[in-house]
Formats: structure tokens, sequence, C-alpha cells
């Protein structure tokens, strides 16, 4: 090969290099009914919908908003957000989640705009029993029932806004959450069962190994813009700042897995995910939900004769038989 061509090769891969570490996300608005999104964009194995229950989006089952949509995330090379794809819910417009720069503000208005109280009890409870006093804004709640299929469940997610980092423990602190209640029997009534302590608007968005609930003013990068309390400017690790032009979006965590849940396979859940804006409009915030990452980890013992209708009789200590087991998650053995 001779010099000119090496120069050439490396030429082209010096210029391709910043387009393909720049890959913009794209986002796709939501149309048709939510149990549709969840079924090709956010369930995993291991879980069954209940399509008796309701399975909503703002209060509606066929989507009739701005704020929910599908992404696709091209380069997961940092400081890009961590998330291949899945559904993105914002407190604006979808598209506010998207392609742009994350230079200056990015505030499409969400429609229709609904505050807490109207569609999340899960989000608002919690902010107004800890003393929150401004308005709860734009919010985007999702909510279904699932009834899993095994005894722990979970999935992935990761938390953006433009509030980084100017607005860091203010009051102006977009807050969200992932709550799961039940176990709940066919009629709708909770239950206390197999030993497990229901659970009622349980928040399973946490920073790892902690307690304390994901929020700007609990994972950010380490400075403070103001004086609310609780500020935590020690979870950095957790924190990635947009300085790619991966999307509008100032910063994001890194990809996390919700709480792992103990349940009761074959009772029902609920799960109510919500986002809003606190005290104004502005500055929008997302959550964004990885692709089938929301399953019960399972183990299947799968007979080949059986599967093939062959009637073999079983007889102790005489028969030999091969059994394949698989699982949908990578098992640990102890």
């Amino acid at each position: 090969m001779n010099g000119k061509r090496i120069k050439l090769i490396i030429i082209i891969l010096i210029v391709s290099m910043p387009t393909i570490l720049k890959a913009q996300i794209t986002v796709t608005q939501g149309t048709g009914t939510v149990r549709h999104l969840l079924e090709t964009s956010f369930l995993g194995g291991g879980i069954d919908l209940d399509t008796l229950k309701p399975i909503i989006f703002n209060g509606n089952a066929t989507i009739n908003s701005n704020q929910i949509g599908t992404f696709n995330n091209p380069t997961l090379s940092s400081p890009n957000m961590p998330i291949r794809n899945g559904i993105v819910m914002v407190t604006g417009a979808c598209s506010d989640a998207g392609q742009g720069s994350h230079d200056g503000i990015q505030s499409t208005p969400a429609s229709p705009d609904l505050n807490g109280n109207d569609v999340s009890i899960a989000l608002y409870n919690p902010y107004h029993g800890q003393g929150g006093t401004q308005p709860m804004n734009d919010v985007a709640c999702l909510s279904f029932t699932v009834i899993p299929k095994s005894e722990q469940m979970s999935f992935k997610y990761a938390f953006a806004s433009e509030e980084y980092p100017g607005f860091v423990c203010s009051t102006y602190n977009d807050i969200f959450g992932l709550f799961v209640s039940g176990p709940y029997d066919e009629n709708g009534n909770l239950v206390t069962t197999g030993g497990i302590t229901p659970y009622q608007y349980h928040n399973i968005a946490l920073i790892p190994n902690s307690t304390t609930p994901v929020t700007i003013n609990t994972v950010n990068g380490g400075v403070s813009a103001g004086s609310v309390t609780p500020c935590i400017l020690t979870n950095t690790q957790y924190f990635i700042t947009n300085t790619n032009d991966n999307c509008y979006m100032n910063g994001y965590t890194k990809e996390f897995q919700t709480e792992v849940v103990s349940v009761i396979p074959c009772y029902r859940y609920k799960l109510e995910l919500a986002i809003c804006n606190i005290g104004d409009h502005l500055y929008n915030s997302a959550v964004y939900l990885a692709a089938n990452s929301f399953r019960a980890n399972i183990v299947d013992v799968v007979d080949d004769n059986l599967l093939n209708h062959n009637n073999t009789v079983y007889t102790k200590g005489c028969s030999v038989d091969t059994l394949r087991i698989k699982a949908n998650y990578t098992p640990t053995i102890d």
C-alpha cells in the first residue's frame, strides 16, 4: 500500500469519526393505542399485560398527546445518552428528547397541558407530602397493569433534563417516579399473600444501592446552583454531561435498572410511570425507557418429545430423556 493511499484512509477516518460519535437521537411521536406502544417498544419476557384493566397515557387508551413516542439512539459512546431505543416521555413535546443542540433552551409546550393532580396521584402525593408547593405542570403519565410469571421484575431507564446544570438544587427540580402497586386479585382487591407486604405507589426509580430517588437534585454534575434541600452532589459517577449534541437535553443519568421488585407470580401489579415540570413550563425533562427491558426473570424447562407430540411413557430407572433449560436473562451460579 503506497503512502498516498495510507494518507487518504487516515483523512477519511478523521473526517468521519466526529459524525459517528455525534450521531443524534431520533424521536417519533406516538400514535395508535398505548397497548401497542407497550407491547412493541417496552415489554420483555415473563410479563403479560392485563388487557382487561386500563392501559392509558394521560388518561387515554389512544395516544392523543405530543409527550410520548419512541426513540432510536444510533451511538451509545459517552457522552451520548446511554440507551439504544425504546419509549420516551417528556414534560413537553417528545421531540425535545431528540436530535438538536444542547445549547440554549428547548421547551416545546406539552399538548394538552395537565397538572399532577389530574393524571398522577402517585407523583402528586409524595411531592406535596414532602412539603412541595410549586405547581406540577406538563405531566406525562403512563399507567397499566401487568401479570408477572416469576418472583422478580424490573426494567431499565435513563433520566434527562434541560434543567442541568443551571438549576441543580433549585426549586425547579423537575420530578419523575416509576411507581408499582400490588398485588391485586382479579377483582382489583389489594391482597396480602406469600409473605410479601403489598406495594402502594412504591417508587422503584432509586439511585443504585440506596433508597434515594433519582432526581436533578440527587444525580448531577456535582455543582449546586441553589439552596434547596436535600441537595446531593456526590453522585457524579451516575451523571453524563451532554457535550456532543446527541440530543437537546443538557445532561442525563447513566442507564439505571430499577429496584428489582419482589412479586407474586400470577397476581396483578399496577405500574404508573410519571414525570412533570415543577414551578414552570420551561426547560423540559425526559425519561427514556429501554426497549424490551421490562421483564420478569423466568426459566423454562422444555421437553422436546412433548413438543413433538411424542406420547412417550417414562418409567423410573429405565427411561432417559433430554431437557432444555431456557432463561430470559443471564443467570448467576453461586
